[in-house]
């Protein structure tokens, strides 16, 4: 079965994680992804794991899960390769590799100027250029759509870097732990009189390759309506900025609250909110409703302290009470394993889960229910059990279809598919049947480092995205292109109409935004289905929020003002909703639910996150709904899918975080499990679905077929965890919390500086880089210990102590600053104060104004990704409750004043 990318052509020059899963993630789903690898090959290939623990470019197991679906072209050696200041090339890098068993981490390779052409010939006829190369790099390669538009002016150039093309700190080197720091993860993990920790297994560049595969999506619907490629910046410490620390900076903004290390617990939240120890492991809880932890209470058999007035208000406990409370639950919790406790919360509603070590994950029966993990026989490995995916498409299925490939067997030239996108404008083989004439092939070279002159003028060509704008001019014009595909029972029902109104959005550029046109109705609530909706809202889609006043996104519920309007003060409602349109509507009521039905009819995706089964019990499950819209694309996005036996788990974000084995992993090496306090899973999960969302759409632009998308958080965080999967299921070895050690990184870590709770994060990943922090210490004697890349790694802690003091004397920034200077990775570690005001990411528009009808002006955050041709926008703040009644229900839908008078007062439409 094709995939929902296969026309898609992507020339991939990144190494390690970053741009490695940015491309994996669009190869899964069809694109035709070649990887130009240096002739030692990509620094992944000497990570591991490696079964039996024999290193092998080819068994690396990062290497074999970041690379399934690619071809390469592997570049022959050349004398004029860039190589460090120690003679050694700055790909050789690896946690262990055959000469050394020292771990070192990775840079990114540079092109060999004589092999050049070879390149130039793929990206002639390619749709995507995916790279991890620094702006000022970039250009002397010219690898940059202004010099490559001349050659191929169709081009979405995508990098993806640490801190991103633009702003102050744009030239700086960075790493995970640094990207971390700076975007104000790090800060909030940890206790607080520790230092701060970093999200385990390189979550920072997964984070990044996935913000990378979106924003490529988006370029290329940009590029529908423009007929050009164009630059797309995405930044590794915005996306933490951003979507993760976005909410605290807000925070920060409207009450003056800096967020702080808590250790094992949440701050500001109503207990239970922690990590329990038990008989065999730890319990994550997490019940912000005051109901569930008197469930709870009752279900431990409400013992005599239950009863103190001090503990019967949830938030008091949470606040004051924790430690007391604590002490008074450990004989039960250590009496008890984590099954017999899973076992009563599951049966009494408490919203928990036992945290699960990475053997348990890849063991656990609810993932093999789901077919998730996969086992890929690669040539040179042999079989290998990896994670899957964690999304399920139904017509457009993720596959396997080809291992990794081999270092030694593709060096020469590396050619397209015969089914790929040469001589086509857009990528799409419907393009030609709506009118637009396709573009022959370019043929045109360019050595290295010359800037072709740009095109002239820009494209004149017809819009193809106009099957989906509301401005299409008539049914006639769909009748061009190409038949939709059945999709379900329903499937010879006529396609509806194109939307016949538009409602006039309020930024001056919306009508440029990638995805004007496409209507959304937004089911989602809270977190996690909501951020799905507000990415494709900044990107110009008309996204319809789904209200109830029956029953409330819990995000309305905030802050009580003067004002009385307690449904529109919560800036974090207005952070993940902003752009969007609210319509009220019961759906507990038949009429309610037929005006949802008239609105999908018009509607291009509709967004759920409810429990499974929800929107089926009303009458608006996906084959009903196909009903009414034959190509309808629908994603629905649960804790832990659709399907399985914990399909109906009552869960958040911290406790998929337990499932998923991250709890495990975060902690003070040697030290008890801390777990996450952050929405990570919640965030980074409405991304996985946006990306599905966007490739399902794609596929509908070149086929006329819709499709169903069952998303799990569970699924994401074993996606974003292969490196622990792997490291079981190919050694047996079990990971545990190893504090901000990552392989590679000696000295690596955050070190405090001068000030209250000031840090500052350095990761040290080569012999010149160690030189570099040498000078910068200006040579003491002790240095010559730790000479040795080896023996640094032995004796981290002890240089650990060391490098403390002399960071504790100076402050963060100064110490970040001089140790850039001298050509080493270091960053401040930034809380969410320091955050709002740090001169990159306000830059960068990390945190944009904008002024709300009620609550006056606001900070929202911005988006990671920076798109020349087609940025994205926040077109209105978020609406109040049921403020676009009117437009759906009369513009839209055509009812009369009367029949809406009719429904208000019914109470359908509340």
């Amino acid at each position: 079965m094709a995939g929902a990318l296969e026309s898609i052509r992507v020339v991939e020059l990144g190494d390690f994680i970053a741009v490695p899963f940015a491309g994996k993630l669009l190869a899964d789903l069809g694109a035709d992804v070649i990887k130009v690898e240096p002739p030692e090959g990509d620094s992944a290939r000497r990570f591991g794991p490696f079964a039996n623990d024999e290193p092998h470019p080819e068994c690396s197991g990062l290497f074999l899960y970041l690379n399934t679906n690619k071809r390469n072209l592997v570049l022959p050696a050349d004398d004029d390769r860039r190589k460090s200041e120690d003679g050694e090339p700055k790909t050789d890098v690896g946690r262990r590799t055959p000469e050394s068993s020292s771990p070192t981490l990775p840079r990114s390779h540079a092109i060999p100027a004589s092999r050049y052409p070879a390149i130039a010939d793929l990206l002639a006829s390619a749709d995507v250029l995916l790279h991890d190369l620094p702006a000022a790099e970039a250009r002397d390669l010219g690898l940059t759509y202004e010099a490559l538009n001349g050659l191929n002016s169709r081009l979405v150039v995508t990098a993806v870097t640490p801190y991103g093309h633009t702003g102050p700190y744009a030239d700086w080197l960075g790493h995970d732990l640094n990207t971390s720091a700076l975007g104000g993860m790090s800060f909030g993990s940890g206790t607080p009189d520790r230092e701060p920790l970093v999200f385990p297994l390189f979550q920072g560049h997964h984070f990044a390759g996935l913000a990378g595969a979106i924003a490529t999506l988006f370029a290329l619907f940009g590029r529908r309506q423009t007929g050009r490629g164009q630059d797309v910046d995405v930044s590794e410490s915005d996306c933490w900025a951003t979507f993760l620390s976005g909410m605290g900076v807000q925070s920060f903004v409207s009450e003056g609250r800096v967020r702080q290390r808590t250790g094992h617990r949440s701050e500001h939240r109503p207990y239970l909110n922690t990590v329990l120890p038990c008989r065999d492991g730890f319990v994550c809880f997490d019940t912000p409703q005051r109901r569930q932890w008197l469930r709870f209470l009752e279900m431990i058999g409400n013992p005599d302290w239950a009863s103190d007035p001090r503990f019967q208000v949830a938030l008091a406990v949470g606040g004051e009470y924790a430690d007391e409370v604590e002490a008074l639950l450990d004989p039960w919790m250590r009496a008890r394993t984590k099954a017999e406790i899973f076992e009563l919360i599951r049966a009494n509603r408490v919203p928990g889960a036992p945290v699960l070590t990475m053997a348990e994950v890849a063991e656990h029966p609810h993932l093999r229910e789901r077919d998730y993990f996969v086992t890929v026989d690669h040539p040179g490995a042999g079989p290998i059990r990896m994670p899957g995916a964690p999304y399920q498409l139904s017509a457009t299925p993720w596959a396997i279809r080809s291992p990794a490939p081999l270092l030694a067997r593709n060096s020469g030239m590396a050619r397209w598919r015969a089914n790929g996108s040469a001589g086509r404008g857009d990528g799409a083989p419907g393009r030609a049947d709506l009118g637009v004439a396709a573009q022959p092939p370019a043929t045109a070279s360019i050595s290295l480092g010359e800037s072709p002159a740009n095109d002239p003028a820009p494209s004149s060509e017809p819009d193809p995205w106009a099957i989906f704008d509301s401005a299409a001019e008539s049914d006639d014009a769909l009748d061009k292109g190409p038949a939709p595909a059945p999709t379900s029972s329903a499937s010879s029902v006529a396609r509806p109409p194109s939307h016949s109104h538009t409602l006039t959005l309020s930024h001056p550029h919306t009508q440029s935004l990638p995805l004007r046109g496409i209507r959304v109705a937004d089911f989602g609530w809270v977190w996690a289905g909501t951020v799905l909706g507000q990415t494709l809202a900044d990107m110009g889609a008309e996204v319809i929020k789904i209200e109830s006043r029956r029953r409330l996104d819990g995000l309305r519920l905030g802050r009580v003002f003067e004002t009385g309007e307690t449904l529109e003060l919560n800036p974090f409602f207005h952070n993940l909703n902003r752009g969007k349109l609210s319509l009220t509507v019961d759906l507990r009521q038949p009429e309610g639910v037929e005006l949802l039905k008239r609105l999908v009819a018009q509607s291009d995706v509709v967004v759920e996150n409810f429990t499974p089964g929800v929107l089926g019990k009303y009458g608006l499950g996906y084959e009903a709904l196909c009903q009414v819209r034959p190509d309808l694309v629908m994603i629905s996005l649960s804790a832990a899918g659709q399907t399985g036996p914990l399909a109906d788990i009552l869960a958040y974000a911290p406790i998929v975080h337990s499932l998923s084995g991250l709890d495990s992993l975060l902690g003070y090496r040697g030290d008890r499990v801390l777990g996450s306090k952050h929405g990570y899973l919640d965030a980074v999960s409405s991304l996985f679905g946006s990306y599905a969302v966007l490739a399902a759409l794609h596929h509908r632009a070149e086929t006329g077929q819709g499709q169903y998308i069952d998303c799990s958080e569970w699924e994401v965080a074993a996606s974003l965890t292969a490196i622990g999967l792997l490291e079981y299921t190919m050694t047996g070895r079990v990971l545990a919390p190893a504090g901000n050690d990552q392989p590679g990184a000696a000295p690596g870590g955050n070190y405090r500086c001068v000030g209250d709770d000031e840090w500052v994060s350095i990761a040290v990943r080569s012999q010149t880089e160690w030189a570099g922090l040498r000078e910068a210490l200006g040579n003491p004697a002790w240095v010559t210990d730790y000479d040795d890349p080896a023996l640094r790694w032995e004796r981290r802690a002890a240089l650990d102590t060391r490098l403390t003091e002399w960071t504790r004397g100076q402050e963060a920034n100064a110490v970040a600053a001089l140790l850039q200077a001298h050509g080493v990775a270091a960053a401040p570690c930034l809380n969410t104060a320091t955050l709002f005001s740090d001169p990159h990411l306000r830059a960068r528009n990390a945190y944009v104004e904008v002024e709300h009808p009620v609550t006056g002006l606001e900070y929202l955050y911005g988006s990671p990704w920076h798109l020349s041709e087609t940025p994205a926008q926040i077109t209105r703040p978020a609406p109040r409750l049921g403020q676009h009644n009117d437009y759906v229900l009369c513009e839209l839908l055509g009812l009369s004043e009367v029949e809406r008078a009719r429904l208000v007062e019914a109470q359908v439409v509340f």
